[in-house]
């Protein structure tokens, strides 16, 4: 009972089943991004209207993401 298991709700429900954003949250949190800033660029990348509201950085990597992915 002494260990605790963290469950990062919000970025699993985004990234289930899907093994390219799960690696992509990875990279970007050994990066630094904090986890606020994860959660948008998912959001980014699944909706083109909320995109539009991201700061430059956010936006920037959400545009990698697609370039890199060829949008699948």
């Amino acid at each position: 009972m002494g260990e605790v298991v963290k469950v990062d709700f919000p970025r699993l429900s985004r990234t289930r089943g899907n093994w390219m954003l799960e690696r992509l949250c990875t990279m970007l949190e050994n990066l630094g991004l904090c986890e606020d800033d994860i959660l948008e660029v998912l959001d980014g990348i699944r909706d083109y209207d909320y995109y539009q509201t991201l700061d430059g950085d956010c936006r920037r990597i959400v545009d990698i993401w697609h370039q890199h992915t060829a949008n699948l």
